[in-house]
């Protein structure tokens, strides 16, 4: 997941003249079958609302498209465990990066549906 700031501040009329409220425009480029920017996006959700709408933020989204993430992956595509086998080294090391990703995703609350991640 790819995240860039743009920040604007801006006079609000309805406080003092010394007031600024400023608008975090967020543009996030994502793909989004990947779990690391699913639980990104729940971090992302955290922070906004931890600003209790003091400033606002607009979040724009942009997708990968599949084959601008993996141009070789043949049309037809592979198998989940060649293909994470290939990605991790071994189906092995690709099995211990999920135990990493659920890991994670459970600190940060993020509900992901593994159910079927380490079948091959």
């Amino acid at each position: 997941m790819i995240v860039f700031f743009t920040f604007l501040n801006r006079f609000n009329v309805a406080s003092p003249p010394s007031t600024t409220a400023t608008t975090v425009i967020v543009d996030v480029i994502s793909d989004v079958i990947c779990p690391w920017c699913y639980i990104g996006k729940r971090r992302l959700e955290k922070a906004i609302a931890a600003l209790d709408g003091q400033h606002e933020v607009p979040v724009h989204w942009h997708f990968f498209i599949s084959n601008q993430l993996n141009p070789t992956m043949p049309k037809e595509g592979i198998s989940r465990q060649e293909y994470r086998t290939r990605k991790s080294g071994s189906w092995e090391q690709s099995l211990e990066l999920d135990g990493k990703v659920i890991a994670v995703g459970k600190l940060n609350e993020s509900i992901l549906p593994l159910t079927r991640w380490n079948e091959p």
